[in-house]
């Protein structure tokens, strides 16, 4: 029998062959198979042989293995074969069973707009599998719980759902923690940063639609002006040009002739 092992620690196994046997000492291997059925040797491990004598012509051989449990051998079979030198050979398989956990993962987007979804998955490889806890900070409300896995789900979110949000995974006598940070942005602040953008450039285009517009009125002005002008020099000139001779100046014409 194998008890369930614990990461690591170190574990010894030992495999025994009949006890009422005698002659040539057995050849005593171990071997282990993996999740995908590849037959392999266990690696970082030492092993021990010894026999026993029962009786005058009885023997017990006992071969050991030692070596640090770990998550790679959790559900994989280990093999003892014994080979006796008459061609005779025995085997014993068992299934072994490790307590671990690996990394806490936590997977989703924490960085959100006002109205999207809070889609938050805790989750962390264990045996036995470890129950999960959703909880906010300062705050002793279980927000969610399951086993193995934990997806923390919130529709339609406001910014006071901004805040950090814990973890907390309980495997054996462990209790280990994960944090995420939750930001979730006002509606506002979306149009806010668009108009934002936008603005400079409407405020350049009314400021050159209102220069050209002066530029243009003071050329149409200055055109005007300049029009004017003109038709008062050329009245006068044509007023001096003008001969006015009254009557008088005709009859002193006259009498000097």
């Amino acid at each position: 029998m194998i008890p369930t092992l614990t990461e690591g620690q170190q574990a010894t196994l030992t495999c025994t062959a009949p006890g009422l046997c005698s002659g040539s000492v057995p050849e005593i291997t171990w071997t282990w198979r993996g999740a995908g059925g590849t037959e392999s040797y266990i690696t970082g491990n030492s092993t021990n042989f010894k026999t026993e004598n029962l009786a005058a012509f009885t023997q017990r051989h006992i071969s050991t293995l030692t070596f640090n449990a770990s998550s790679e051998h959790h559900n994989t079979s280990i093999t003892c074969k014994i080979n006796f030198t008459c061609g005779k050979t025995t085997e014993e398989t068992l299934t072994v069973n490790v307590k671990y956990m690996k990394e806490i993962i936590i997977i989703g987007n924490s960085t959100l707009r006002e109205g999207d979804v809070l889609n938050l998955t805790c989750s962390v490889e264990s045996f036995p599998p470890s129950v999960i806890v959703w909880s906010n900070l300062g705050s002793n409300t279980k927000l969610h719980k399951d086993t193995g896995s934990a997806t923390l789900v919130f529709h339609n979110v406001t910014p006071e759902h901004s805040g950090q949000y814990i973890c907390t995974v309980k495997h054996l006598d462990t209790t280990p923690t994960s944090y995420v940070d939750v930001t979730v942005t006002p509606a506002c602040v979306k149009h806010c940063g668009s108009y934002s953008t936008v603005l400079p450039w409407i405020v350049a285009g009314v400021s050159l639609t209102l220069n050209v517009f002066c530029i243009i009125y003071i050329w149409f002005l200055w055109n005007s002006r300049k029009k004017v002008n003109l038709h008062q020099e050329e009245r006068t000139y044509m007023s001096l040009q003008k001969a006015d001779v009254s009557s008088d100046y005709d009859v002193i014409a006259h009498h000097i002739n």
